[in-house]
């Protein structure tokens, strides 16, 4: 099925001269890779380390070069659903990993397994084994997540980290800490962006249909031998390119407002689409995918619910357990937009009824899913706000 995509989508490339459209003046700092990228906005080098988790998967974990830089307190990002560590950088020279550098953080981004930075195993083919591409934000919050807080401990004087997840991030920052609460105590202060454990992301009709058939869409993909989000590079290189012709930009700028529901406000900014596409989609299994709409449809912040027969199995329960939110014990934040799906004023509500020490919660007018890396004003929304937390917390 993906060969057919692929080859009619690279057939609209090849033929688009022939039927007279035109390539847009497009970004081209797309074109950069990360390391380029940050050189030339941050004027620093990264340094990319290596891990080799329990279960053989292998994800870089990306750290921003600075001087003394193991002696500056460290701060972990956590992408969201498909993206990957440039994500953070959409907002180029005013991206977040920037000002937390200006502000004198350690800054560190992992890339979760699945994405385009962390495809590797000790065993398994990522592009030929369909068991590589068993796991969800489950897997990731509990293996991926803690071992590269030692990772950055063992690289820093600091005996613990700051966290922030954007969207999946928080879902795994809330995963890991609730079900490993040893690492509460290596945790200064969590700030999550568009998460608070619970979503509303099924509430809209079109999703709440995908939410409801979820077993059935996990069975046709099975069938289908489909459990990549986005299946290879190919692919997601030939969509960026018919986002850089006139005759689909405008397309893909709709297609991009309503995925990843940002606001007028910040979107207007970006004239090319194709760019963000070059920082957002970068991968990742579809049971990510499959587990983010399960917990929107039962409201229970819970593992991955294979079935009643299979989690008999696994968890020795017909329902998936949930996971102890109240083990969450060290300081957290949470923001969230009054125009994002999945955040709202019930979910942040939710979430402080189980996790103990919610330190601050606030939600931001006019604010979308995405736009915590979009948006001009995130010094204003967020920034000054993150920073007295972390005077106040990271000590």
């Amino acid at each position: 099925m993906f060969a057919i995509i692929k080859g009619l989508l690279f057939f609209s490339v090849l033929s688009y001269k022939a039927n007279g459209w035109e390539e847009i003046q497009y970004d081209k700092d797309g074109d950069l890779s990360l390391g380029e990228f940050i050189l030339k906005y941050g004027s620093v080098p990264i340094s990319t380390h290596e891990l080799t988790l329990s279960d053989g998967y292998i994800i870089e974990v990306y750290r921003l070069e600075s001087e003394d830089a193991d002696t500056k307190k460290p701060f972990l990002l956590m992408h969201g659903l498909s993206g990957c560590s440039d994500s953070f950088f959409v907002d180029k020279k005013k991206s977040l990993p920037f000002f937390l550098m200006k502000q004198g953080y350690d800054v560190w981004l992992i890339n979760n397994r699945g994405t385009i930075h962390s495809r590797r195993h000790t065993r398994l083919n990522s592009r030929t084994d369909k068991e590589y591409w068993q796991f969800s934000w489950q897997e990731i919050g509990l293996m991926d997540m803690p071992a590269t807080i030692d990772l950055i401990l063992a690289n820093n004087k600091h005996e613990k980290v700051a966290l922030l997840g954007h969207s999946e991030g928080s879902f795994e920052i809330f995963v890991g800490l609730s079900e490993l609460p040893e690492y509460n105590k290596k945790i200064a202060i969590s700030f999550h962006f568009g998460g608070a454990a619970y979503h509303s992301g099924c509430v809209p009709k079109m999703l709440n249909a995908g939410c409801r058939m979820r077993n059935l869409i996990q069975e046709l993909l099975d069938r289908m031998g489909i459990a990549q989000l986005i299946p290879s590079n190919g692919i997601r290189e030939t969509l960026i390119s018919l986002c850089r012709l006139d005759t689909f930009s405008e397309t893909c700028r709709q297609f991009m407002f309503d995925l990843l529901v940002v606001t007028n406000d910040s979107f207007s900014d970006f004239k090319d689409v194709s760019f963000i596409f070059t920082k957002w989609i970068c991968g990742g299994s579809v049971r990510e995918f499959l587990h983010f709409s399960q917990t929107g449809q039962s409201g229970i912040f819970a593992r991955y619910d294979y079935g009643p027969r299979k989690n008999r199995k696994i968890y020795n329960s017909t329902l998936p357990p949930r996971f102890h939110l109240e083990r969450v014990t060290s300081p957290t934040a949470i923001f969230c937009g009054m125009e994002d799906l999945f955040c709202r004023k019930e979910n942040i509500d939710k979430a402080r009824s189980e996790i103990p020490n919610v330190v601050f919660a606030k939600l931001i007018p006019h604010f979308g899913h995405v736009d915590f890396l979009l948006d001009r004003a995130l010094q204003h929304h967020i920034y000054k706000d993150m920073i007295k937390l972390l005077r106040k917390y990271f000590k």
